[in-house]
């Protein structure tokens, strides 16, 4: 007897009537392993589909009695049609269905990719290829690729990738990176683990990638906190941070992303692709506020306090002003991340002073703005000087000599900033490099040495934290004066 006759007679041995819904377990399981076998003998043709033509030439009353059941059966049927069908489909899945075997397909490419399956034999991949158990994914340097899991979890390859399929069940998908770089996001509906190379991930909600570098593994985490299992311990990552794990012993070293990392072309290329797929990323950069001064403004002094606000709807990570970095806040000065307020003394030339701001949020955002500041005094003794423009600060204090002027005497002028000092400022001058004590306190932020030889001189200034000592680093400033033989 045909497969349809088959079907039609057992809908009758069961005397199902129209809208009636109730059938035995008896009836439920032998439909279900019949739907299956109908399947299985037309694999040319959709799960629903087949079902489908055997289903429409059945009596009415049949039709109607069977279509509540059908529901439900067929969303499970559909689900294998879609997974792959027989060729994952695991004998006991009748009796437990946790037992079936999660198919991996390519569900997106660029360029060329081939596969090589257990038994040695490369093919060129299309997309919707099958991507077995045994099988090796390789990339070449103008491919991309996308591997998909049936629980919806996704692997996606970059250029000079090659990646080793060793498990792919329900519970546990394992991939072995030999060499190249690769991202995956785990849904929030995923308990499965995503084990690269013995690094093992299961939570939910992540996105994060890995590369191969000779014998490491650098695990980055680009969305949310994740946890990764090494050698049976649970190692954590913070929100952009990276693991290098080293493979021979299974030690790591954790470190902050780097903005290079998060901007490079593969991860940018995953960004793209996941708003493709609905997922949304911070692109907008923050703004900019600058309270004082206005632009144009004039000065006297050889200095000015540059103040503003950075907002942002993510977290902001920095300002750099003139090329100097700012990223805390200490003793009303720098730049606080928290609220995203700014004070910064910067050094002025004489003349027009273009400053400008840069500030970076979470995702690196960048924005920017700029001003001019002129400095319209000049300089008290015009034979020798020179603005000493500071390099990046130390992260707690620092100290900036804002002028260094040569003549008949050595003239200084200084700001402290990020340090409240009661004891003063010393100065060291020598003939010889890396001028030492005793020196002279000082205790406003500027000094004036009269009285020397013709000669150039060493010059140094420090903070003092004690009645006789400097904070250390000791020397905050060293530099050279030279004093003018005209004078004597």
């Amino acid at each position: 007897m045909d497969n349809k006759n088959n079907l039609e007679q057992l809908l009758k041995d069961a005397k199902v009537a129209a809208k009636d819904t109730t059938v035995s377990d008896e009836f439920s399981n032998n439909l279900k392993e019949h739907l299956f076998k109908v399947y299985l003998e037309d694999s040319q043709k959709s799960a629903t589909s087949t079902i489908f033509d055997y289903i429409n030439n059945l009596s009415l009353g049949l039709k109607v009695g069977l279509s509540f059941f059908l529901i439900a059966l067929l969303s499970i049927v559909s689900f294998y049609a879609v997974t792959g069908g027989d060729s994952n489909l695991d004998p006991n899945f009748l009796a437990n269905n946790s037992n079936l075997d999660y198919l991996s397909q390519l569900t997106h490419l660029e360029g060329t990719i081939n596969i090589t399956d257990a038994d040695g034999n490369t093919i060129q991949a299309a997309e919707d290829s099958e991507i077995q158990v045994g099988s090796i994914v390789n990339t070449n340097s103008d491919s991309k690729a996308e591997i998909s899991f049936a629980n919806g979890s996704t692997l996606r390859l970059d250029e000079n990738t090659s990646v080793a399929m060793t498990t792919i069940t329900a519970d546990s998908i394992s991939i072995d990176l030999k060499s190249g770089k690769v991202f995956t996001r785990n849904t929030d509906n995923s308990d499965t683990t995503l084990t690269i190379s013995n690094i093992a991930i299961t939570d939910s909600l992540v996105a994060y990638s890995a590369e191969f570098v000779e014998t490491n593994i650098t695990l980055s985490a680009l969305e949310n906190d994740l946890n990764f299992t090494l050698n049976g311990t649970i190692n954590s990552l913070d929100e952009f941070e990276t693991a290098s794990v080293n493979l021979d012993d299974n030690s790591f070293v954790v470190a902050e992303l780097s903005e290079d990392i998060y901007k490079s072309d593969f991860l940018t290329w995953n960004r793209s692709l996941d708003v493709v797929y609905g997922y949304e990323y911070d692109n907008i950069p923050p703004s900019i506020s600058i309270t004082s001064p206005e632009d144009g403004f004039s000065t006297d002094d050889t200095f000015i306090a540059i103040l503003g606000m950075v907002s942002d709807s993510s977290n902001l990570r920095k300002i750099i002003i003139n090329n100097i970095e700012y990223m805390a806040f200490h003793n009303e000065k720098g730049f606080n991340p928290e609220d995203g307020s700014f004070n910064v003394d910067v050094p002025l030339s004489e003349g027009d002073n273009q400053i400008d701001i840069y500030a970076y949020d979470k995702y690196w955002n960048e924005s920017t703005e700029s001003l001019v500041v002129n400095r319209n005094t000049p300089p008290a003794n015009n034979d020798e000087y020179e603005v000493v423009v500071p390099t990046k600060a130390p992260a707690d204090h620092y100290l900036q000599v804002l002028s260094a002027i040569g003549g008949c005497s050595i003239n200084m002028s200084w700001q402290s900033t990020g340090y409240n000092t009661s004891y003063g400022y010393k100065v060291f001058y020598s003939v010889n490099p890396n001028p030492t004590g005793p020196g002279t306190t000082y205790n406003s932020n500027s000094a004036s040495i009269n009285g020397l030889p013709s000669e150039e001189y060493y010059v140094g200034v420090c903070i003092k934290d004690s009645i006789n000592g400097c904070a250390s680093p000791i020397k905050y400033w060293e530099g050279t004066v030279s004093v003018s033989s005209s004078c004597q």
